[in-house]
């Protein structure tokens, strides 16, 4: 019986429905796939670690019964129960939620439809450097030290410079920006 949650003998899962791994069998209209939902930043290695996602859609989004866990343990942090409006972000700040992110090697995030198991998306990511995040930049995943929780993600290949200091474009190191030292004298 491959639906133990049904009354009779299935051999097969019926026709719109979708068999959890624990045996149930649960009409597929009642799952919220979290369709549009997109993980759109990671900060993992970061004083203050997040995971920012996004509704990709052009339709408002219920985040009704959506989850997120990561590699580093079995703890699945469910998301309130907001809606968001197209291109709309949220940012879940990770501290208290009971999430891990991986700091220094490498991790992934994995968003789950209300179910608690069915896997929307996996975001893996490796060897980011410090006061970086893994972010969705122009249809691709890049690692950025522009942090933008909240905001549309952008690219930057090194850190700001420090206050007096610009960047080197042929070496990409930072340099003192120069000044005059002397005053003028008369000749």
């Amino acid at each position: 019986d491959v639906c133990r949650s049904m009354n009779g003998i299935q051999s097969n899962v019926p026709e719109g429905y979708i068999r959890l791994q624990n045996g149930e069998c649960v009409e597929r209209s009642t799952i919220n796939f979290c369709e549009g939902l997109r993980v759109n930043e990671i900060a993992a290695n970061v004083t203050r670690q997040y995971i920012e996602l996004v509704n990709d859609s052009t339709r408002s989004l219920a985040l009704d019964g959506c989850s997120l866990y990561t590699n580093r343990n079995a703890v699945r942090y469910q998301l309130p129960s907001i809606t968001l409006a197209p291109s709309e972000l949220y940012t879940l700040e990770i501290e208290g939620t009971g999430l891990t992110l991986t700091k220094s090697t490498t991790g992934s995030v994995y968003l789950l439809a209300s179910d608690g198991e069915t896997e929307v998306a996996t975001i893996s990511y490796a060897d980011l450097s410090v006061e970086t995040s893994w972010a969705y930049i122009n249809n691709e995943w890049r690692q950025t030290y522009d942090l933008t929780p909240g905001a549309m993600n952008t690219y930057s290949q090194y850190p700001r410079c420090e206050a007096g200091y610009e960047r080197n474009i042929e070496t990409g190191r930072c340099r003192l920006v120069s000044t005059a030292t002397r005053a003028l004298v008369a000749c």
